[in-house]
């Protein structure tokens, strides 16, 4: 385990520190000692929810861990605004606003977390459970790259277990989230019946292959959708952007799909639209007419299709 740590890390380009998010559990204390064995002193941030009575417990118990190890830290609080959203999602899109705006104040490029092989099943299972498309089924990449910084995730090959068992060789403690025992949420519950899948050989070992395979088809589909844009989506102006509609209408729905969803992520800072938006979409490329979305629309004109943004809503 430690080696393969060792060899990612070895094979990164990292220029001006790290970040690490912990949040007190065994996955990311253990990420965290892993990084200090190797003499690195990251940047630790920790984001305090405020939604259990163990938060400021698990808070202070991050905050002394860095201090023990002389590594920076910052602690950011919420104020449990939902954005819309469910509190999960909401939470998590905290969290990781907190972590970008540590990123930019301490000049750091590169942010690590601790998503395991336990992680990787689990959200393969449940994206398929929600009917993800392919785009969706490869679940958590090793390495991400975004607008401002990258993630990576370097323990996607080590299980839950073995970093439990690392944590216990070395005698450093962690925290126990009581929610990872709760039901009410998928994971605890996908995690009761884990056993019996494994049971079936559905393993995060059986199912790399799949996985592997998945992403490849991805990134294939990726590269036929970057020439696509590169080559046929116009920027008619920062509110509005046009393709030629025929010439979608030929093209595969997985392309076709992917081509709205980068027009309105670019137009909107849409995580992607829903299924029926882009059926809707799909009839009004051979239909014509015009159809909302969103805080915009869209229309075929001339053999156009263009999507627009209302700036002034």
């Amino acid at each position: 385990m430690f080696r393969s740590f060792k060899d990612y890390m070895q094979a990164q380009s990292l220029t001006g520190g790290c970040a690490i998010a912990v949040s007190g559990g065994g996955d990311s204390v253990a990420l965290l000692r892993l990084f200090i064995e190797l003499g690195y002193k990251p940047l630790v941030l920790h984001y305090h929810h405020g939604l259990r009575k163990e938060s400021d417990y698990e808070a202070a118990f991050v905050k002394k861990l860095a201090e023990d190890y002389d590594c920076p830290y910052e602690i950011g609080y919420w104020d449990a605004t939902t954005d819309g959203a469910n509190i999960q999602q909401s939470a998590r899109n905290a969290r990781y606003h907190f972590f970008e705006e540590m990123l930019t104040q301490y000049k750091i490029k590169d942010l690590f977390v601790a998503h395991t092989e336990d992680d990787l099943l689990e959200t393969l299972f449940l994206r398929m459970s929600k009917g993800s498309g392919v785009s969706g089924l490869p679940g958590l990449s090793q390495f991400v790259s975004k607008k401002t910084y990258n993630i990576h995730r370097p323990l996607l090959s080590v299980s839950r277990k073995q970093l439990r068992e690392y944590l216990t060789s070395i005698e450093q403690g962690w925290c126990d989230d009581p929610t990872n025992e709760n039901e009410t949420y998928w994971r605890p519950r996908f995690r009761k019946h884990k056993k019996a899948l494994e049971d079936l050989g559905l393993t995060p070992v059986s199912l790399k292959g799949f996985i592997d395979s998945v992403v490849q088809v991805n990134d294939f589909i990726d590269q036929e959708l970057h020439d696509f844009v590169n080559n046929y989506v116009t920027t008619r102006s920062e509110s509005s952007f046009e393709v030629d509609a025929l010439l979608l209408a030929q093209k595969h729905p997985e392309i076709r799909h992917r081509v709205y969803n980068y027009i309105c992520r670019k137009l909107m800072a849409h995580k992607g639209l829903r299924k029926s938006t882009k059926q809707e979409l799909d009839k009004l490329l051979t239909r014509g007419g015009k159809i909302s979305i969103g805080q915009g629309f869209a229309e075929v004109k001339k053999a156009k299709l263009i999507i627009y943004i209302n700036l002034s809503a």
